[in-house]
This record gives structure tokens, sequence and C-alpha cells, in this order.
């Protein structure tokens, strides 16, 4: 029996499912960063005997807008992870959503140690640095990225395989020379079996944190950083006094919101909530929103439209129309894309599913059905164990 590790540094919902499949034959401990603060799966459920799940690094706290100190505890989390790889002592290790320098020492011990080893690449960690750091300190920019750059391309092609969720991820590989059969693609998916379908709105979680039953809710859940442009939040709500958005996050932008002087009444602010009320938040919820601003439509994808889609509910997203999420929103019918600079369509869309129950009933389903056909999970986990078995039979 194999011995696997699945890291995910985030923790997210799906990247759990893989592990919890795998576990059915193989045995896995699925590693997470303890002191996270985003979105979280439910790791507190006992699952079966073939799976260990353990959050590393819960001393370690860092300033997320502290660039500096943040990459030097990144450096610490990764010798963290990497000394507890080398204690498991797995066959093949998964890893994703890993801060580059952090990604460098677990890579490192695999290859000194002949470990089958799979990158799940989310985004492109160079590019997001290169972006964020244009807007905090300009000047260094482009010197510091160039450094993360050389790393994350180093780490691609040293790694056996590279996992990605969307074909346009490709278009960078080929610019850094990897040949095409080092990586597959291999969609995320929302969380099927937790999050059920209702036609009808279900407002037990509006009850009971005194919010209004009756009144069109628009839903957004996760973190809300700068890169999501959390401005337009308050420019939906100020246009619509008559909704009420209910806000459910945590991150810089959500941050900017709550200490806003003038919030508009009708944004509702709660803290982010465990994964196990997931299903009620979402049901709650007339429509939901997801956000990205055109920088960061280059190097993200927002996973938390697939638990939407899972819910059946109506996705409104605002970014760049080449994105993923923007492509699945059309494709699926199951809501409207617009770019960042078109909030005038964006907010009649949003009044066409005010007063149009049929539309928002239609798009509903649609959503639903584009999960059930999509978010298979079994078919998803069959394409990684492919991976790795052919990887390890190519070592020999």
């Amino acid at each position: 029996m194999y011995k696997i590790v699945v890291h995910d540094y985030a923790g997210h919902p799906f990247s759990l499912t893989l592990s919890k499949e795998l576990s059915k034959k193989y045995k896995v401990n699925h590693l997470f960063f303890k002191n996270d603060y985003g979105p979280k799966a439910d790791f507190e459920n006992q699952f079966n005997h073939n799976l260990s799940i353990e959050g590393i690094g819960s001393d370690i706290s860092y300033d997320k807008n502290n660039f500096f100190t943040r990459f030097i505890k990144d450096f610490i989390y990764g010798n963290k992870v990497a000394k507890r790889i080398n204690e498991i002592k797995p066959d093949i290790i998964i890893s994703g959503q890993c801060p580059t320098f952090a990604q460098e020492l677990i890579i490192n011990l695999a290859k000194k140690n002949n470990l089958n080893f799979t990158i799940w690449v989310q985004d492109f960690y160079s590019i997001a640095v290169y972006y964020i750091l244009k807007k905090k300190i300009s000047f260094l920019s482009l010197p510091i990225s160039f450094l993360f750059k050389y790393f994350e391309k180093k780490q691609f092609k040293l790694a056996d395989h590279l996992v990605l969720i969307t074909k346009d991820f490709s278009y960078q590989l080929d610019k850094w020379g990897i040949d095409q059969d080092k990586y597959s693609i291999i969609k995320n998916w929302g969380n099927l079996d937790e999050i059920k379908f209702n036609i009808n709105k279900d407002i037990q979680f509006l009850k009971e944190n005194n919010l209004d039953t009756a009144k069109f809710t628009l839903l957004y859940t996760g973190t809300l950083a700068l890169k999501h442009n959390p401005d337009l939040i308050l420019k939906i709500a100020s246009f619509n006094p008559n909704i009420q958005i209910l806000l459910i996050g945590v991150g810089s932008g959500y941050d900017k919101i709550k200490n806003s002087k003038d919030l508009p009444k009708n944004i509702q602010l709660l803290p982010l909530q465990p994964f196990n009320k997931m299903n009620s938040i979402l049901n709650s919820s007339d429509a939901c929103l997801s956000i990205l601003d055109e920088e960061a439509g280059k190097y993200s994808v927002p996973s938390k439209i697939l638990n939407y889609l899972c819910a059946g509910k109506p996705v409104i997203f605002s970014g760049p129309s080449e994105n993923l999420a923007s492509k699945i929103i059309v494709e699926s019918k199951s809501g409207g894309s617009f770019d960042s600079n078109n909030f005038h369509n964006l907010n009649q869309f949003i009044k066409k599913l005010i007063d149009e129950p049929d539309t928002r009933k239609e798009l509903s389903r649609n959503a639903r059905e584009y999960a059930e056909k999509n978010f298979k999970v079994n078919e998803k986990v069959k394409k990684f164990e492919n991976i790795f078995l052919n990887n390890k039979q190519n070592k020999k």
C-alpha cells in the first residue's frame, strides 16, 4: 500500500476530499498550515484509519501585509513540513497552494529521497508577488518577482508532474519551456456531498443570526483581500439600499469594509464560519458574489464559485472574461460575468435577479446541474491516481 502526503497549505475543502478518497486505497497524511486565516475544510471529523490530518506551524504567525517577515516565516514553515514528511517517509507527495520558499525546502527533500513529487498548481506565486509588490513597493517588484520566478520555474521543472486547475495556465508553462507531457489539467471541484441543493431559500442561518429573512440576500463568503476589490461591495450596497448584503469573511478587504466610516446599513458582517455551516449559509442566500480585479485574474481562479454552484445559487462574477471563473459561469448559464469596469451591467443584472424569481430559479437549476455533471470526485481522484502510478512506474 502506497503512503501518500497531500500537502495543501491553504486547507481547502476540496483538497481534503481528495485525501479522503485516496485513503480508501492508500495510507494518506493530509498536511495544511494551521495558522492560515482563510476558509478551512472540516478537519474535526474522523474519517477512517488510513487518513491522518495534521495542521503544521501552529506557532507561526505573521502579518500577510509585511512581505519581508512573511517570506522568512515561509522558510520556517517549509522546514517544518519537510521535517514532518521526512518522519512520515511517504512514497508520493502532492503539494499545492504552497509559498515558493516553503515549497523549495519540500521539493529538495523529495528529490534527495527520490520521492514522487507532484505540484498542484492553483496559481502562480511569482506573478502574484509581482503585482502585489507593484502596488506596494514598485521599485522592488521586478527584482523580487524575478527571484520568485527563478525558484518557481525551477520547482516546476524538478517536479515529476504538474496538475493545473485550468488550461489557461499552460501558456505560462509553455513560456518556461516545460514539456506538455509534464503536466495535466484537472479542474477544481465543489463539495457536492456536503452542499445540498434547495430550490427554495433556506432561512435558518438568517434567523440564527438575527438577519432579515424577507429581503433579497446577496452573499459573499471567504477570503476578501485587496485583490478582490472590496470597494465594489460598498458600491453595490449604495446602489441597492433595499437588498441585504451578507459578507462572511476574513482578510484585508474585509477589514477595510468593516472599518469604513460610512458603512452602508444594508451590509451585514459576520466572521468566517466553520465549513460545517457552509450548506446552511449558501442556501440562505438568493445570489452569490465573486470578485477578482483585472491583475489578480491573470494568476488566480476563485474557488468559492464552485460551492456556489453546488448550492445552486445564481453567481455574479466581477473580473476578467478570460478567467476560468467567468468561463464556467458562461458555460453553465448559472449567472452573470462582468468586466471590472462594467458596474452598470453588473448592477442591472442584480436588479433583474431581484425582480425575476423565475430567472433566479432557472439559473439555480443550471448551476446545480453543472456541478453534478462536472464535480464527480471519483473521476478527479482517478486522474490523480493515474498520474502518480505512471510516475512511480517511470522511476523504476
